[in-house]
């Protein structure tokens, strides 16, 4: 404990606004007035008895701090494994016979080394591989042609990347077409990738085949396929954690199916022109044939085309020219896309 003047107990710990004893026993006045001055005693005690430590404190001067035209303090992200620099200045200009207290209230005079700080001699503080536990408020003590300054600087732990865009539905795209999913970070991840539904993982920037992950963190897929339908997850991480993402994929896909077929029997007359229709729809695209009695295959085009005496239409219909008993007989309609196939057949009898 300490007892300061008019016998007032601060016990180990105590924080206040201006006084806090650290853990350590460490008393730490922020601010000093004239008013502290006097004699401070520190007291330590167990079983075994009791030993003082007597200070006598005579603050003679008042403290300057920088008038920032923002905040009162400089605020740093501290940076894992990064040696930092603090620099301990006052309008631009160092500080001569500084003192730098750290967070736990250990002072560091210069030229003076602890652990992962070196005081140099230029009055600025070296923290070399700092990790999470070396941030807090550092203060730097020094003089200039005023007086006594004091400057403070907070270090901060870096935040994780925050992934700032949401899917709040699944995703549909038409089977055939390109996929982008974003996956925009606020801050610059140290590490982005993407995870396939597969259990494949991709990271920025990388390209495999149809796949990529892009360097601004957006996942591209070019000709998606029902084989990629499924969820996505985006993974964003640095040294102070990690964000997800996860998008579930729709394929819109269809199989084949023949809207508009001929019947199961047709009659055609000698020398009349007859017509067979076949209609499909599905996704992706559907490709429409003819069989015809001749096992003869006849593709639809965009374009009509002419066989013999058998004209096809760029819609699917097979109109038959002036048919005889040669064009008679079974006549087949196959629709077939990626995803399945359906077919009708009419024989054809010509009287």
């Amino acid at each position: 404990m300490w007892v300061l003047p008019g016998n007032v107990i601060l016990p180990a710990p105590y924080y206040s606004n201006r006084m806090t004893v650290h853990q350590n026993g460490t008393l730490e006045i922020r601010s000093a007035k004239r008013t502290d001055s006097g004699q401070l005693v520190c007291i330590a005690r167990n079983e075994g008895g009791e030993v003082r430590l007597v200070v006598n404190l005579d603050v003679k001067e008042v403290i300057e701090r920088p008038q920032s035209r923002g905040s009162k303090t400089d605020g740093l992200s501290l940076t894992v494994g990064n040696a930092m620099t603090l620099n301990c200045t006052y309008e631009d200009l160092r500080l001569s016979h500084t003192t730098w207290i750290l967070p736990n209230g250990t002072p560091l005079s210069m030229g003076a080394r602890v652990n992962k700080f070196f005081h140099q001699p230029d009055g600025s503080l070296i923290i070399s591989n700092p990790s999470v536990s070396e941030t807090g408020m550092y203060r730097c003590m020094g003089r200039n042609s005023r007086g006594l300054v004091e400057r403070t600087i907070t270090l901060s732990p870096g935040r994780k990347p925050e992934i700032i865009n949401r899917y709040n539905s699944p995703v549909s795209i038409v089977n055939g077409e390109q996929l982008l999913l974003h996956c925009l970070t606020s801050g610059e991840p140290l590490r982005l990738s993407w995870t396939l539904p597969s259990a494949v993982v991709l990271n920025r920037p990388q390209r495999a085949g149809r796949y990529a992950v892009l360097p601004n963190g957006t996942l591209s897929i070019q000709q998606v396929s029902v084989y990629d339908r499924g969820s996505y997850i985006c993974r964003a991480a640095n040294e102070y954690g990690s964000s997800q993402l996860s998008v579930s994929v729709i394929i819109i896909a269809y199989p084949p199916r023949i809207t508009n077929g001929p019947p199961s029997v047709t009659y055609a007359k000698q020398g009349v022109a007859v017509q067979l229709n076949c209609v499909a729809t599905g996704i992706p695209r559907v490709e429409v044939a003819w069989e015809t009695p001749d096992k003869t295959r006849l593709a639809v085009s965009a374009q009509p085309r002419l066989f013999g005496n058998k004209y096809l239409h760029p819609q699917g219909s097979l109109i038959i020219q002036n048919p005889t008993q040669r064009d008679a007989g079974v006549y087949r309609c196959t629709a077939r896309n990626a995803i399945g196939v359906d077919s009708k057949a009419t024989v054809l009898n010509v009287f």
